[in-house]
């Protein structure tokens, strides 16, 4: 009887040992979580330069232009990236207004920032 009362007694030990681990590792894991996910969003707050909740190209972008000493003449910029492709009168329009609105599809425009961002 005395060896079934320790061995009962072990059991709940065991058992309440599990159950606190159990809880001790689920609650260590939902911290980090928590932790890595506020990490994250601080990373994303930091870099989104766009405010469009997502970290892209764009964002390093305008943030390379906000960088002191970077400097992209737009006309100079546009007329050089454009002329290979299009004709006088819309790379005209693209600078006055935007490439966009000269009729430059987004695939165009696209395709030429992939190749600078390349280059």
């Amino acid at each position: 009887m005395k060896n079934k009362i320790q061995i009962n007694t072990l059991k709940n030990t065991a058992k309440k040992a599990i159950d606190s681990t159990h809880s001790t590792v689920s609650s260590i894991a939902s911290y980090t979580k928590d932790k890595v996910n506020d990490a994250q969003q601080s990373v994303v707050k930091a870099i989104d330069a766009n405010g469009n909740g997502q970290v892209d190209i764009e964002d390093f972008i305008i943030l390379g232009l906000k960088t002191p000493g970077v400097r992209i003449q737009r006309e100079e910029f546009l007329r050089a990236e454009f002329m290979k492709k299009f004709p006088k009168d819309i790379i005209e329009k693209a600078i006055s207004l935007t490439p966009a609105q000269a009729g430059i599809s987004i695939e165009d425009i696209n395709r030429i920032a992939d190749q600078v961002i390349q280059y």
